[in-house]
């Protein structure tokens, strides 16, 4: 599902999270980075005009559920705040079985 968009340089980048936690940068359709990550992760790329980093972060208990920051020399020239969508408690039961699951493999282990 595609959560932002920013433009820079006249090229188009793009933000997509899947519900897997699948996170896609795309610049212009191409995809120019990809991670797996739950609660958010950095994503870098290139520029004619530098080097950018996105960085990502889920909050589950506020109002926004996405916060995307980008940077450009390790300052912040902007930032979007996604509200909650509808599948916000789906991954609050997946975060609380899987945190379920993993104290019950540890115990099984022990």
């Amino acid at each position: 599902m595609k959560y932002a968009d920013f433009t820079i340089d006249g090229k188009n980048i793009e933000f997509h999270n899947s519900i897997l936690g699948k996170e896609t940068i795309k610049i212009d359709n191409i995809i120019v980075s990809e991670k797996y990550s739950m609660f958010g992760t950095k994503h870098l790329f290139g520029l004619s005009s530098g080097d950018y980093e996105l960085v990502s972060s889920l909050q589950f208990f506020s109002r926004a559920f996405v916060i995307l920051d980008l940077y450009k020399d390790d300052v912040v020239i902007d930032q979007i705040r996604v509200t909650k969508k509808w599948y916000s408690p789906l991954l609050a039961a997946f975060a609380g079985f899987s945190f379920y699951f993993i104290i019950r493999l540890i115990d099984y282990l022990l």
